[in-house]
């Protein structure tokens, strides 16, 4: 996982240099605290956009490589927990793992199936009863 999340690292970084250089036409973001407020969203939208492309180009990447679920679970959550997202794009980049992946496996199904006939047992044994 350390190896994907560094790439992503890698990736967010040369994102942000972008942004400064075809927005801005910064060679180093040590301007950040000369912009005004209007620039300073402008900027953390474009980033966001970037930021999602980037996870979506190294899910499918990957995907393509046969990683588990799991590790790619992990690494998602591991990602997100490093940026101050809020839920609505969080939710975003989770959907964009979702369907990049197929992070839904036979043993979660299975594991689902499995939980919800405990329940229906129950729910059988507590409100039906034999007379």
């Amino acid at each position: 996982m350390d190896v994907w999340n560094n790439m992503f690292t890698k990736l967010c970084c040369i994102d942000k240099e972008l942004i400064y250089k075809e927005v801005y036409g910064l060679d180093l973001p040590s301007r950040w605290n000369l912009f005004n407020k209007e620039q300073q969203d402008r900027f953390r939208d474009e980033e966001t956009q970037r930021i999602k492309i980037s996870m979506k180009s190294l899910l499918e990447t990957m995907h393509i490589v046969q990683v588990s679920d799991r590790t790619i679970k992990k690494f998602v959550g591991y990602s997100l927990s490093q940026f101050r997202f809020d839920e609505k794009i969080r939710k975003e980049i989770e959907e964009i793992a979702l369907s990049s992946c197929n992070i839904i496996t036979e043993s979660i199904e299975s594991n689902k199936e499995r939980a919800l006939s405990k329940m229906r047992e129950l729910y059988n044994a507590v409100y039906l009863t034999e007379e």
